[in-house]
């Protein structure tokens, strides 16, 4: 199972992955295990046959993972998927998503994009120049089922004890809560 890691979700306008061009965005990976990343997609080239090639790039600049994507798989407004294996340590580490169209002479497509800077632990780049803004993006990690169940109980914890006066008027509304089920559970039983 899969769950949202980081994300950024603003977007204002498109930037465009062209012949031999690449746009990138680095991100930090804040769980464990990564495995996906989402982009937005404009494809103005419907039913083309060109590919680009989505890659992850660890802090040394070396490829991780992947995916060589068709521009027949891609429609306008698309959700770009890119699934893969777990990276097991991947927890606190900066990465790079690229799309790229190396050697492509037709093929174009359009990326979600906001011109401000609006994801602080990352950036994008067009052809290795910083670009003022950050792509529309998503992250996934992978988790077992137990972990469902765990981590929002231990976050719960944590919230619980930052703020203390929910905490005491949580405590006293759970209190009567269970004083009054308590008590008209007993006047049911009299009668």
């Amino acid at each position: 199972m899969r769950r949202l890691d980081n994300y950024q979700i603003e977007s204002n306008s498109t930037i465009r992955v062209e012949k031999n061009s690449t746009i990138t965005q680095s991100f930090q990976s804040h769980k464990g295990n990564l495995a996906g990343v989402r982009l937005i997609g404009f494809n103005p080239n419907l039913g083309g046959s060109e590919n680009f090639e989505l890659t992850i790039r660890d802090e040394n600049n070396q490829p991780v993972r992947t995916l060589s994507l068709s521009e027949t798989n891609l429609g306008w407004g698309s959700t770009i998927r890119f699934d893969f294996a777990p990276i097991p340590d991947s927890r606190g580490k900066t990465y790079v998503i690229s799309v790229s169209a190396p050697e492509s002479t037709t093929a174009q497509l359009d990326l979600a994009y906001t011109s401000e800077n609006k994801y602080a632990e990352g950036a994008a780049q067009k052809n290795n120049e910083v670009l003022s803004g950050d792509l529309v993006f998503e992250t996934y990690y992978q988790t077992s089922g137990a972990t469902i169940i765990i981590d929002p109980l231990i976050n719960a914890g944590i919230r619980f004890t930052q703020d203390p006066v929910f905490l005491f008027f949580y405590c006293i509304s759970l209190a009567g809560l269970i004083a009054f089920i308590i008590k008209r559970g007993r006047s049911i039983k009299k009668k």
